[in-house]
């Protein structure tokens, strides 16, 4: 009995589609203090990095191509979807933030809590999970 109330609580608990994942950092209206974030961002990342030159806190890149990321700048000529936006504006003529791209994969990019969030090459059937990812985020503490 005991085996299969663990064997439960593994396939519930551990075969979720989310890995929590925290990380810090100090916003422009932060004023000098370092916050403490939590998102949760979709498994099977085969990389994350940080790109500080471009003031990107995180990426986390997929098998599929598909790219998650936490940014710091809030102009949008230096946004990893950069392309995607000038497309957006110019066959739209408003300001867009989410959008399917010409490879038919999808792109969205949302300002929280001082932060940048945005993915792009993802499909249609992982949309919505990235979607709660970037919707996810949580301040979690302020670090003086």
């Amino acid at each position: 009995m005991k085996n299969i109330i663990y064997i439960a609580l593994l396939i519930i608990f551990g075969c979720s589609v989310h890995k929590k994942v925290a990380f810090k950092t100090e916003t422009f209206a932060s004023a000098g203090k370092e916050l403490k974030y939590a998102m949760l961002v979709p498994r099977g990342y085969i990389k994350c990095v940080s790109n500080m030159d471009n003031y990107i806190l995180k990426e986390f890149s997929y098998p599929d191509s598909a790219i998650l990321y936490i940014s710091l700048d809030f102009n949008f000529a230096n946004s990893p979807n950069h392309k995607n936006w000038i497309k957006c504006l110019k066959s739209e003529g408003i300001k867009c933030e989410e959008g399917i791209q010409e490879n038919n994969k999808y792109w969205r990019e949302i300002l929280v809590k001082d932060l940048v969030l945005g993915y792009y090459n993802v499909n249609k059937s992982q949309k919505e999970e990235f979607d709660k990812a970037i919707e996810s985020l949580k301040l979690k503490s302020t670090l003086n």
